[in-house]
């Protein structure tokens, strides 16, 4: 399907960009952890002319087609956690490369709209923004506006990247998962246990509140 395609073609770029081939990783312990999934439901025509129909439709198999084209044989990993997604396998990553299970990883998440359908149930449920645009953390918001994309990054610990000779773009200090437990709705935010996993991730990193000067966030509660 196309969200599988685009997962594929942004896999090369990152190969290139950070200056492998494929030929490269071939055979090594990578790993593959893919957040998102895949919402293309091909038509009875397109399964009937597919060369394997079983693995072109599912979420589970938007990893195991990149471990399988790249012929690499780390943990192939789909996680739908929904908006942490790629998140949650970034930190699935960083565990497997601390444990030494793998040589590198191959990170990213992909959300494409390949149909109304989201649209129409968000708008249904009020979610959506009345006025098709979005103020973040801002009185002015009424509502979400959805997008898609797709974007992978390469992980290693940096003993191995600076080994390999890599650019390093950014070193992850600390990564730190939890769940709201039970709040008044599966997708209703729990505020203390936010409070938890940023305190967790902090202390884990050894730092102090004053020493962050930015910060990249999602608002829940939609």
């Amino acid at each position: 399907g196309p969200t599988a395609a685009l997962v594929l073609e942004e896999c090369l770029k990152l190969l290139y960009h950070a200056g492998y081939t494929p030929e490269e990783i071939k055979g090594k312990p990578v790993g593959v952890y893919i957040g998102g999934r895949s919402q293309h439901k091909p038509d009875e025509d397109s399964l009937d002319h597919a060369k394997n129909p079983i693995v072109t439709v599912g979420q589970n198999y938007l990893a195991a087609n990149l471990s399988q084209f790249f012929d690499v044989r780390g943990p192939s990993v789909v996680v739908d956690t929904a908006c942490s997604s790629a998140l949650v396998g970034m930190n699935m990553a960083i565990q497997a490369l601390r444990g030494g299970d793998i040589q590198s990883a191959i990170v990213g998440g992909v959300s494409l709209l390949s149909s109304d359908a989201s649209h129409r149930l968000f708008d249904r449920r009020g979610i959506l923004s009345k006025h098709s645009s979005f103020h973040v953390f801002d009185e002015r918001a009424d509502g979400v506006v959805l997008g898609e994309g797709v974007g992978m990054v390469m992980l290693k610990t940096v003993k191995q990247a600076l080994e390999d000779g890599d650019i390093i773009y950014a070193v992850v200090k600390a990564a730190s998962v939890n769940n709201d437990g039970r709040t008044a709705g599966p997708a209703t935010p729990n505020l203390e246990a936010q409070k938890e996993v940023m305190k967790d991730a902090l202390f884990k990193s050894g730092k102090k509140p004053e020493d962050i000067s930015y910060l990249e966030a999602h608002g829940t509660g939609t």
